[in-house]
């Protein structure tokens, strides 16, 4: 089982890019084994992470002719993966931005190689181009190759896509793919941490990019399966909700959201929902007056909350969360609120 690698949020909360730790280790490594001149070595790094920019570039543009939404960017190893509301529509679109990524990356590696066998090495542009060119060949390389997130992943997806006429089928095929990669990168990596110089500079690398590769992949395949079960599952699935008198104590509301981890609508006698119990209403609260605090006055108000009728689908609700900047949204059956769902579960409890 590969262990979990967190993404972490850049300096400044920007809230549509991260970087996953191991990509920022490997980062690390990277512009350290660049060149010993520290001149040659920023230019260097320059090279690499202006080929990294320009596929984030062009990997955004295209994801943004999908959606009229912000796109969340995730930077990592396997390439930056641009993450829009909605899957490719078509194998035939999957594969055309895909070509576009790979030909944006062979062209710079290409361009990185040749100019590294022009310019004399003896200068401080050719020993640039000499530690950047490895390089960044190597990530065209990566890119090529049939795992997701990889351009190449991406070309195979859209050709099982293709011939079986199943999405979330090709993500699946694509996803093992990049785990036998993954699983080889990691086991040449782990042997070439105790041999001699440079080599455990490059296990180190291989094994945190094949770590970083199973975990990117599996995120892929399990967002692309989300995004297609997401458009035919309707709300009526979380109906009903759990619910309290609006005389019952927060105490016993906890019990109910710590265990089940969702609201809890609060109803009336008379039948009228005035408010809904969340984690955040339970950390506004300390813990010992829980007993003694009603949910009338702890709840938030139900007219605050965006809602929608349970002949909606998944896909929708998680849209308008999203769009609202809110975290639950309300349920409806026949005018009378049914359940209170939050976008953790909207994301998380659908069978993948």
């Amino acid at each position: 089982m590969i262990p979990i690698d967190p993404t972490l949020p850049l300096p400044g909360n920007h809230p549509t890019v991260s970087i996953r730790w191991s990509a920022a280790v490997v980062a690390v490594v990277t512009v350290m084994g660049l060149s010993p001149d520290p001149v040659a070595a920023v230019l260097a790094a320059s090279l690499v992470f202006g080929t990294y920019a320009t596929h984030t570039y062009v990997r955004t543009r295209l994801a943004r002719r999908r959606t009229d939404r912000p796109v969340t960017t995730r930077i990592d190893l396997a390439g930056p993966v641009a993450a829009p509301d909605h899957d490719a529509a078509s194998p035939s679109a999957e594969c055309r931005d895909a070509m576009v990524g790979l030909l944006c990356v062979t062209a710079y590696a290409a361009t990185c190689v040749v100019l590294s066998r022009v310019i004399p090495g003896d200068g401080v542009a050719g020993r640039a181009l000499a530690g950047a060119a490895p390089l960044v060949g190597g990530y065209a390389v990566l890119q090529a190759m049939p795992a997701l997130p990889l351009e190449g992943g991406r070309l195979f997806r859209a050709f099982a896509w293709s011939v079986t006429g199943s999405r979330p089928g090709s993500a699946r095929a694509a996803d093992r793919y990049a785990g036998w990669i993954a699983t080889a990168m990691i086991l040449t990596g782990v042997w070439c941490l105790p041999l001699d110089a440079p080599r455990p500079y490059i296990g180190l690398a291989l094994t945190a990019t094949g770590w970083h590769l199973a975990v990117t992949s599996a995120w892929s395949r399990r967002q692309i399966v989300w995004q297609h079960r997401s458009q035919s599952i309707l709300l009526s699935r979380y109906v009903p909700g759990l619910v309290l008198p609006p005389e019952a104590s927060l105490a016993q509301a906890a019990r109910l959201v710590l265990e089940f981890r969702v609201p809890v609508l609060v109803i009336a006698t008379d039948g009228s929902v005035p408010g809904v119990i969340t984690r955040q209403t339970l950390r506004e609260h300390p813990r010992a007056d829980w007993a003694r605090i009603p949910l009338g006055r702890a709840m938030v108000p139900i007219g605050s909350l965006p809602a929608l009728p349970v002949e909606e689908t998944v896909t929708t609700a998680a849209t308008l969360l999203r769009d609202t900047g809110q975290s639950i949204l309300v349920v409806y059956s026949g005018g009378h609120p049914r359940a209170a769902v939050t976008l953790a579960q909207l994301v998380e409890t659908l069978p993948i």
